[in-house]
C-alpha cells in the first residue's frame, strides 16, 4: 500500500489535472497536499505515552495474566493479519452485503479450525481464539454459539451415560457438527414457563415427537439456525401421558451435513436484516412432528424410562443453568466492544485540536467527564471478571461433587449473572453512544469503526434474557435476602454483607464531609450497601399491605413501583461489583505492587461515577446533604481530569492493534487524517459518475419544462 502522503499527493494531482474539485467557474482547485500541521496528532499521541505515570508493558501483562499470553496473543494477531481467509479485504467488513458477510464469517471459522487444531499450546489456541473472536464479532458470535450455548448445553443437561456413549461432545469439538441453541419463540422470550413447542413421548416407539404448534411457538432469534446449523439443542414442554411435566432439553438433528438440506419436518429460515452482526444467520426452526429417540432427551437433571415414568429435577431453574454463563460473558463482552470503541474515541480525543486555544478536545471537561469514567470501567470489568469466572467455575466443581450446596448456591449466582448483565449492559450503551458523540461528526462514519460496535453491541440488553426481566428477578432476590437477614438468617455469596444489616441500617448519614473524604472506596461500597438496603425496605412496606391479597395485587403493585425495583438490582449490584474489584486490588500480587496506586484511582473514577448517578436517592432518603451532594460531583469531575493524563495508556494496556480497531480515526501513532483519507478513497463507488446518473439525475437535469 502506498504512504499516504504519497496516495494524496497523486489525488491531488488528479483532482488539478481532470479538473475535477473545482470551486464554481473560478478555477480554485481543492488544496489536499500534506501540510504540516498534520503531524500534530503524532506528536500529541506521542507526548500522552511518555507521560504515562505507570509501566504501560507491565499493565498488559497484568491484565493478560502473564507474560506468556501477552506473546501468545501477539503471535495471534500475526496469524490473523497474514491470513488472507480471516483478514477483511480492505482492512474493514463495513461494505459487504449480508451474504457477503455470512460467507466470509463462515470462511473464518472454516479457517478458524484448520489453524486450531494445529496449535498444540493450549495457551495459544486460546489467545488465538480470543484475538480472532474481537477482530469478527460475526464470527465470534459463531463460535459462542457452537461452544458456549450448544456445547455447553450438552455438557450441563447431558447425564454422564450419555456423554459416555455418544459421539456428541466428540463431534462438537472436531467441528464434525455445527450447532445452535433453539430456546425462546416469537411469541415468547424472557418468560420461559410460557413457552409453546411440546416434545411429546411416545412409548409405542420409545421416541418423542416435538412440535410447534402455533406461529408463536416458532423459535426466534436462533444464532446459525438461518443457513449453517446441522443439529440444535431445543427446549420444550414435555408431555408424557398427557401430562405436562415441565421443560426439558433435547437433541434435534436439523440438517444433512453434506447437502445441507433440512430433514423431513423441519422448517427453517433467515430473519433477515439486523442492526448489526451481518455475519452470523439468526434463524427461525418450526418443527412438524418430528421423532427423536427418547435418549435425545438430555437427562442429567431429569430422567425418563421406557415406560414413561419420570424423575424431575430437583430445581426446575436447573433447566435454565446455562444461561448464566451466558449472562457472565456479557462482562468480557462488554470489554472487548465498548474497550475498542474507547480506544478509538480517546486516541482521536487526543489528536484532534478545536477551539480558540487549538487544544486537544480531551482536554475540555465534556469529554473527560464523559469517557474516563468508561475507561476506568474497562478496568473495573477487567478484575471483576476473573473473579466472577472463579464463581462459576466453583459452581460447576459443586454440580458434579455437591448437589445440595450446589442448590444452595445457585439462586445467588443467577443473580449475580442477571444483575450484572442488566446494569453493566445498560451502562455500555451509554458508553458506546458518548464515544459516537466524542468524535463530532465523524462518529458518524462507518469508518470510524464506532457505527459497526454499536450495531453489533445491540443485542447485549436483550440477548440472554431481557434487561428489564433479569433485574427484576435480581431484585426479587434481593428483597427476600433482605427479610431473611431481618429474621436473623444467613445469606450467600453476593448478598453475605446483609448479616451485618443492622450496622447498615445504623449508617444513616454519609460521612464525606469535604471532596477529598469521597475519595474512598470503603465509603463507596458502604453507601451502595446503605441504599440497597434502604430502598429494599421501601419497596417492602409497599408491598407488604397485598401480599395476602393474591398474585394479582401484588403483580399492580409491584408494577407501580418498577423502576424503584429496576434501581434496586442496579445498587445491589455496583456494590457487589465495588467489593470485587477491591478485594482484587487488596490482593495484587508483588509484581504487580506498583500498579495499585492507578488500579486505585480507576476503581475510585467509576464508583464515583456510579454514585452521581444515584444523587437523587441520596438526597431523597436525606443520607447527605445539598453541600455533600455537590462535593461529589466536584471529586468525580476532578478525578476524571486526572485520570485523561492517563488515558492513552491506559487504553494501550490493553494491546489491541489497528487492525482489530478497523478505524483509521484510532490509529496507535495518531496519523489520523492521512489515514481517514486514505480509507475513504479505497472505499467503494469513492470516484466516477454514479450509476444512477443516466437513469435518474441526468433525466432530472434535462426534463421538458413546462
Amino acid at each position: 500500500m502506498a504512504n499516504p502522503a504519497v496516495r494524496l499527493a497523486s489525488i491531488a494531482l488528479h483532482l488539478q489535472s481532470t479538473g475535477a474539485g473545482r470551486s464554481g467557474g473560478a478555477g480554485h482547485s481543492f488544496d489536499v497536499s500534506p501540510r504540516p500541521e498534520l503531524n500534530q496528532p503524532m506528536a500529541d499521541i506521542i507526548r500522552e505515552r511518555k507521560n504515562a505515570s505507570f509501566d504501560i508493558n507491565l499493565m498488559q501483562t497484568f491484565l493478560d495474566g502473564g507474560k506468556d499470553y501477552t506473546r501468545a496473543k501477539e503471535i495471534a494477531y500475526q496469524i490473523i493479519r497474514r491470513d488472507p481467509i480471516l483478514l477483511f479485504d480492505g482492512g474493514n467488513d463495513y461494505d459487504l452485503t449480508r451474504p457477503e458477510a455470512r460467507e466470509k464469517s463462515m470462511a473464518q471459522v472454516r479457517r478458524f479450525v484448520e489453524i486450531y487444531h494445529s496449535l498444540k499450546n493450549p495457551i495459544q489456541q486460546k489467545a488465538f481464539e480470543v484475538a480472532l473472536s474481537s477482530y469478527s464479532e460475526s464470527f465470534g458470535m459463531r463460535l459462542y454459539v457452537h461452544h458456549m450455548l450448544f456445547r455447553n448445553s450438552i455438557k450441563m443437561f447431558a447425564s454422564e451415560e450419555q456423554k459416555k456413549r455418544t459421539t456428541w461432545v466428540k463431534d462438537i469439538d472436531d467441528f464434525s457438527v455445527l450447532g445452535c441453541f433453539a430456546m425462546t419463540e416469537l411469541g415468547h422470550s424472557s418468560s420461559l414457563r410460557d413457552l409453546e413447542a411440546t416434545a411429546t413421548f411416545d412409548p409405542a416407539t420409545d421416541s418423542f415427537i416435538l412440535h410447534s404448534p402455533t406461529l408463536t411457538s416458532t423459535k426466534w432469534w436462533i444464532g446459525m439456525s438461518g443457513q449453517a446449523a446441522t443439529h440444535t439443542v431445543f427446549l420444550a414442554q414435555t408431555i408424557i401421558k398427557g401430562k405436562h411435566c415441565g421443560l426439558n432439553w433435547f437433541m434435534v438433528p436439523l440438517r444433512d451435513r453434506h447437502t445441507g438440506r433440512l430433514f423431513p419436518g423441519v422448517t427453517c429460515g433467515d430473519i433477515g436484516a439486523k442492526a448489526g452482526r451481518h455475519g452470523l444467520d439468526n434463524g427461525w426452526i418450526q418443527l412438524t412432528q418430528v421423532r427423536i429417540p427418547r435418549d435425545n432427551m438430555l437427562m442429567r437433571w431429569s430422567q425418563i424410562d421406557r415406560e414413561g415414568n419420570i424423575t424431575e429435577p430437583p430445581n426446575q431453574a436447573l433447566v435454565y443453568a446455562t444461561l448464566i454463563a451466558e449472562r457472565l460473558c456479557t462482562v468480557d463482552g462488554t470489554n472487548n466492544l465498548c474497550g475498542q470503541a474507547l480506544t478509538i474515541a480517546t486516541r482521536y480525543s487526543c489528536a484532534r485540536r478545536q477551539g480558540t486555544s487549538n487544544q486537544q478536545i480531551m482536554d475540555y471537561q465534556t469529554h473527560y467527564v464523559n469517557l474516563m469514567p468508561g475507561v476506568a470501567g474497562m478496568y473495573v470489568l477487567s478484575l471483576v471478571d476473573r473473579c466472577l469466572w472463579a464463581y462459576w467455575d466453583r459452581m460447576e466443581e459443586l454440580s458434579r461433587t455437591n448437589t445440595d450446596e450446589y442448590l444452595q448456591y445457585l439462586n445467588d449466582i443467577h443473580c449475580v449473572a442477571a444483575g450484572t448483565k442488566a446494569s453493566i449492559t445498560w451502562w455500555g450503551s451509554e458508553i458506546l453512544e458518548r464515544c459516537r458523540r466524542a468524535m463530532g461528526g465523524h462518529g458518524f462514519s462507518a469508518y470510524s469503526g464506532i457505527p459497526s460496535i454499536i450495531g453489533d453491541w445491540g443485542v447485549f440488553t436483550t440477548g440472554g434474557g431481557d434487561n428489564f426481566p433479569l433485574a427484576q428477578q435480581t431484585a426479587r432476590y434481593v428483597l427476600n435476602c433482605v427479610n431473611r437477614s431481618m429474621q436473623g438468617k444467613p445469606n450467600f455469596g453476593s448478598a453475605e454483607y446483609l448479616k451485618d444489616i443492622k450496622v447498615i441500617l445504623e449508617f444513616n448519614v454519609c460521612p464525606a464531609d469535604s471532596v477529598a473524604a469521597w475519595l474512598d472506596l470503603a465509603i463507596l461500597q458502604k453507601l451502595f450497601a446503605s441504599l440497597t438496603v434502604k430502598l429494599a425496605m421501601r419497596i417492602g412496606q409497599h408491598l407488604a399491605p397485598v401480599a395476602k391479597k393474591g398474585q394479582e395485587k401484588v403483580e399492580a403493585v409491584w408494577n407501580e413501583h418498577q423502576l424503584d425495583v429496576l434501581r434496586l438490582s442496579h445498587l445491589h449490584t455496583i456494590h457487589y461489583l465495588i467489593s470485587l474489584f477491591t478485594s482484587s486490588v487488596s490482593s495484587l500480587p508483588s509484581e504487580y505492587s506498583s500498579l495499585k496506586p492507578i488500579l486505585t484511582k480507576v476503581g475510585l473514577t467509576w464508583a464515583l461515577d456510579m454514585a452521581v448517578r444515584d444523587l437523587d436517592l441520596m438526597l431523597e432518603e436525606e443520607f447527605v446533604s445539598a453541600a455533600q451532594a455537590q462535593n461529589l460531583r466536584v471529586a468525580r469531575n476532578g478525578i476524571c481530569k486526572e485520570l485523561r493524563n492517563d488515558v492513552v495508556p491506559l487504553m494501550d494496556a490493553f494491546g489491541r492493534p489497528d487492525f482489530l480497531l478497523k478505524s483509521p480515526l484510532g490509529r496507535y501513532d495518531g496519523d489520523i487524517y492521512n489515514a481517514y483519507f486514505d480509507t475513504v478513497t479505497r472505499a467503494p463507488d469513492c470516484y466516477g459518475p454514479a450509476n444512477y446518473w443516466s437513469t435518474e439525475v441526468e433525466p432530472l437535469l434535462t426534463r421538458v419544462r413546462p
